[in-house]
């Protein structure tokens, strides 16, 4: 009982966490992704003592939250890619799937997500292609966009391995489950 309250408080201060990334990204426009990107370390920290039920509940309660603080047009980031790509990453370490076919899902979902998004949103492209001198058609944009998503992976896959062997090490010296963070 004693470890299942405890993931419950963890849970909560980290999705409180994830709510101030998410919503710091919002006012602070410049540092938008690294922000979301913080809000999904946010969310592996609970996945990696184990929570990952509650970790889901935690995406859930964030993007609700934090649509109703922004709006959903903004919160569509961190609901369709930032927040949902993190669960895939901690969540599918477990299935017993080929790394590389794994890899071609998340590529694929990116993708159909990048897809949508440059229809949807044509005219609201933050970077302005004309100041480089040159046209970037869709399909270089959409291999840039694949390369991002494997590159994306790589590193949350690191900062996760990073994360668990914090708590590895943390219980193999004898401290008890509390003393963790």
């Amino acid at each position: 009982m004693k470890t299942s309250s405890y993931n419950i408080a963890l849970v909560g201060i980290f999705s409180a966490l994830q709510i101030v990334f998410v919503y710091l990204s919002f006012v602070i426009d410049p540092v938008t992704i690294s922000l979301q990107a913080i809000a999904s370390v946010c969310l592996m920290i609970p996945m990696a003592r184990g929570a990952k039920r509650e970790g889901v509940l935690s995406y859930i309660a964030v993007s609700i939250v934090t649509t109703l603080l922004t709006g959903l047009p903004f919160c569509l980031y961190y609901i369709l890619f930032s927040g949902l790509f993190t669960l895939a990453t901690v969540l599918l370490r477990d299935v017993k799937l080929s790394k590389i076919v794994v890899i071609l899902m998340k590529v694929v979902y990116v993708s159909i997500l990048f897809y949508i998004f440059y229809e949807v949103f044509k005219g609201m492209i933050v970077i302005d292609f004309d100041k480089l001198g040159f046209e970037i058609g869709y399909p270089i944009l959409a291999i840039m966009v694949a390369v991002f998503a494997v590159v994306y992976d790589y590193i949350l896959q690191r900062v996760y391995d990073t994360i668990l062997s914090y708590f590895a090490k943390s219980t193999s010296n004898g401290s008890s489950d509390r003393d963790d963070i």
